[in-house]
């Protein structure tokens, strides 16, 4: 038998990426014409291909600089060759397969190569050399985190009168990107629906099902790129509804990105509505009392705005309270002099305006009007008309007069 046996490198694959190496395997194949040609031993070495070149010594246990006795004649005689464990398909069958588990020895990022040799009974040694190179990652936690993504567009925690057509954003990975999955989830009324790519889904996704963005210069096999993962169709959209949009980076290893963020963004194109609580209309309003009242928006809309115009009817001037250290009554041709509220609570909110000195015995009206943060106000103001009135009430005794007796 002078015909050399072929090994042959499984796993890892070559050319792969992958965040676990356990072990190496393959399969080893002699001469089966040949009476009792049968493979003796499979060997395997290993070398760090980036980012130096070095082999393993598995005698000493340690990684020696340069690549070293690839060629040796007897790879047994080598401390920089390992002896597989192999196992033959059948009993004296000419081929089989091997497999050794690898001790803690590979640092992520780094790339391998692994290079098998057999030999069978007669002593040959295959010199057609399988190999497999990969590169070793796994998930790296914050800070820098990889993979890892953000969400440019929509910016997160953002209101709009309108539908988004996308999401935008960036990927990052220290090896090499595969792929970022977008969730999609609608909250309205109480219920979570997540986007399949088709339709809204009552359960979540997991994320090997999410859809896809799409690279911005296809595909994705960098370490850095900007992607866009296009939005449900507007038929999809409820009004009035959050919508919160979470990008997920996976590296070529298959390591997803753990440290998650998320943006929302509220479809909003319901005007909130307000009250004027006190004073009631047509009541009166103390020599210290202050404008208040409500606002309440719809869904997940948001109030964020509260004006109120206030007329001094004896002379029909304005109150403006950036006059000044606490506001003054000015003429306005416009009519248009408004102030903003302190707003406090939420969905109800509550308002309340402090004012300049009231005069008494004067009437006033108020107009308020609310708005929120998708910039949507009621056509029609709230209105109220009132009067102060600091004058204290007189009385007389007339029966009995005073001094007399009865």
């Amino acid at each position: 038998d002078d015909n050399r046996p072929l090994s042959q490198i499984i796993s890892p694959a070559n050319n792969s990426f992958v965040p676990v190496v356990n072990s190496v395997s393959g399969a080893a194949s002699d001469n089966i014409a040949a009476v009792n040609s049968k493979i003796s031993a499979v060997y395997f070495q290993l070398v760090n291909t980036n980012p130096t070149i070095r082999t393993y010594n598995w005698t000493t246990s340690a990684w020696v600089a340069t690549e070293l006795e690839t060629n040796v004649s007897d790879p047994a005689a080598s401390p920089y060759w390992k002896a597989a464990a192999y196992t033959p398909y059948s009993a004296g069958a000419s081929s089989g397969t091997w497999t050794y588990s690898t001790p803690a020895i590979f640092n992520s990022v780094f790339a391998y190569r692994f290079i098998s040799r057999a030999k069978d009974q007669a002593g040959n040694v295959d010199v057609v050399r399988s190999t497999s190179s990969f590169t070793y990652d796994i998930y790296a936690p914050p800070t820098p985190e990889f993979p890892d993504s953000l969400i440019s567009s929509p910016v997160n925690d953002t209101h709009g009168q309108s539908v988004i057509s996308s999401i935008v954003g960036t990927a990052s990975e220290d090896v090499k990107l595969s792929a970022v999955k977008v969730r999609i989830r609608k909250l309205a009324s109480g219920t979570t629906v997540y986007w399949s790519g088709v339709a809204w889904d009552p359960s979540p996704i997991p994320t090997v099902d999410l859809p896809d963005a799409a690279a911005d210069s296809p595909p994705f096999d960098s370490t850095s790129e900007p992607w866009t993962r296009a939005a449900p169709p507007f038929a999809f959209w409820g009004a009035d509804a959050k919508y919160e949009f979470t990008s997920i980076a996976v590296d070529a290893a298959g390591n997803a990105e753990l440290a998650l963020s998320t943006n929302s963004y509220v479809y909003d194109i319901t005007p909130p509505n307000q009250a004027i609580a006190f004073p009631a209309p047509g009541g009166f309003i103390s020599q210290a009392g202050n404008l208040s009242g409500t606002a309440s928006d719809t869904g997940a809309g948001t109030v964020n705005l509260v004006s109120v115009r206030l007329r001094r009817n004896s002379d029909n001037k304005f109150l403006d309270m950036s006059v000044g250290p606490s506001g003054d009554w000015v003429v306005s041709a416009a009519s248009n002099v408004w102030n903003a509220a302190t707003l406090s609570g939420g969905g109800p909110w509550s308002w309340v305006l402090s004012t300049a000195a009231w005069t008494t015995g004067v009437t006033y009206e108020a107009n308020v009007y609310a708005r929120d943060r998708a910039l949507n106000s009621q056509a029609v103001y709230s209105t109220v008309t009132f009067s102060a009135d600091f004058q204290a009430p007189g009385s007389v005794v007339s029966v009995p007069s005073d001094g007399s007796t009865i």
